[in-house]
């Protein structure tokens, strides 16, 4: 699959214990990604880490990202999370469930435990 904003390119194989492989190319060099797909709700999530194997490094966290993954027909539409309405609805204090955090570049990160994480995913 190929994004037509930016011609980044995503290849998705099959991977063991029921994964996928994901290689993201575009003009930097390839990122490997391994990612399990999930229903929750009547929507299916991409959960996506880093791919395996990783070279071990000091204090080095895999961190996990979800994507939404939608099939209409042939076309497959992957989105990723919002983060100016991440950012938004932190600060209003509407998001106390899923426990974010930013860092200073305004990255968010979630610490909700798994039944409040696929709630929200859901809805």
């Amino acid at each position: 699959m190929e994004s037509t904003e930016d011609k980044t390119r995503i290849r998705v194989d099959r991977a063991e214990w029921k994964s996928y492989r994901l290689t993201c190319t575009s003009l930097s060099s390839p990122v490997v990604l391994t990612g399990f797909l999930t229903r929750v709700g009547e929507g299916r999530v991409f959960d996506l880490t880093p791919g395996r194997p990783l070279d071990p490094v000091t204090l080095f966290i895999p961190a996990h990202v979800a994507v939404r993954v939608q099939v209409l027909g042939d076309t497959l539409t992957v989105t990723g999370l919002d983060d100016d309405w991440f950012l938004h609805e932190s600060g209003q204090g509407r998001l106390t469930r899923l426990r974010p955090s930013l860092d200073s570049r305004k990255n968010v990160v979630l610490t909700a435990d798994t039944a409040a994480l696929r709630a929200w995913l859901a809805a």
